[in-house]
């Protein structure tokens, strides 16, 4: 099996139900990234839903992250924020939890509130880097001072620029 369509058929085939939620959740990244909302929004509430059953709260709050990040495409920050707020929260109520999520809910939180001016924008940034230095997740450190020029740190854009060099991932600076 290839593709898209075998990250999904592979848990299923091997009855890992638990595990099914998480490439489902990236795959609804995808779609959303692609355009195709309604698509990634489907996807994101069978995941929550199913993560919320299983009380994987890793899983959650990925596929809550990505339930807000679908409201905020469709033009609702309020409840985009609620919903990215409840994800970092959730992620991490076991003391077990994958910190990755967490920052990645936290990187979601820093692009939604730049773009809707909020002032906790400031507070989510100064998180996500001490978060991302503290475990060696050098994508989110670079993500964080992306994060930072965007607040208005002049020198933040050309380390976030040296911090990317180092990482694969030729999406690490890009502006949702």
């Amino acid at each position: 099996m290839r593709g898209r369509h075998s990250s999904l058929a592979w848990p299923r085939q091997l009855r890992w139900t638990a595990f099914l939620p998480l490439p489902e959740s990236l795959l609804a990244d995808v779609d959303l990234i692609e355009g195709n909302i309604d698509a990634a929004a489907a996807a994101y509430e069978h995941a929550y839903a199913l993560s919320v059953q299983l009380g994987d709260p890793c899983w959650e709050g990925l596929a809550a992250r990505g339930i807000g990040l679908v409201a905020n495409r469709r033009g609702d920050p309020e409840s985009a924020l609620r919903w990215v707020t409840d994800a970092r929260l959730r992620c991490v109520r076991l003391p077990d939890a994958w910190l990755w999520v967490e920052g990645y809910c936290l990187d979601a939180l820093c692009t939604l509130g730049i773009q809707h001016r909020r002032s906790t924008a400031t507070q989510w940034t100064a998180d996500l880097e001490s978060l991302a230095t503290r475990t060696g997740m050098r994508e989110l450190v670079a993500r964080a001072y992306l994060h930072r020029s965007r607040l208005g740190d002049r020198t933040a854009a050309h380390t976030a620029g040296v911090l990317a060099a180092e990482v694969d991932n030729p999406a690490v600076l890009r502006v949702d």
